[in-house]
């Protein structure tokens, strides 16, 4: 069965498709993120704060550190680029969907 995951680029999403993707890696996987939702040119100081602890940290920190040092498969939780080699496949990133 071919399966399309649409999920924000955040940790919250990373922790649920660390749940769904083991259970669906006998079907065909295609999973895409949005990095953002909205406009993020002019966040309030409050929701700057919380995408960083939701996005940034994880994303553009930790994420990174972690896919370099190459962790073992058997990791009980992965990140966005270790849950695309679990599904066989690339994940995609969707930014501006209704733009030509």
């Amino acid at each position: 069965v071919k399966i399309t995951l649409l999920v924000n680029k955040d940790i919250a999403s990373c922790i649920a498709l660390n749940r769904l993707v083991p259970a669906l890696v006998e079907h065909q996987l295609t999973i895409g993120l949005s990095a953002f939702v909205g406009n993020v040119e002019n966040l309030h100081p409050g929701l700057q704060t919380l995408k960083f602890f939701e996005q940034d940290l994880f994303n553009e920190l930790l994420f990174p550190l972690i896919d370099g040092c190459h962790p073992a498969p058997s990791v009980e939780l992965k990140t966005f680029e270790a849950l695309g080699h679990l599904a066989g496949t690339k994940i995609q990133e969707f930014n501006a969907i209704n733009t030509g």
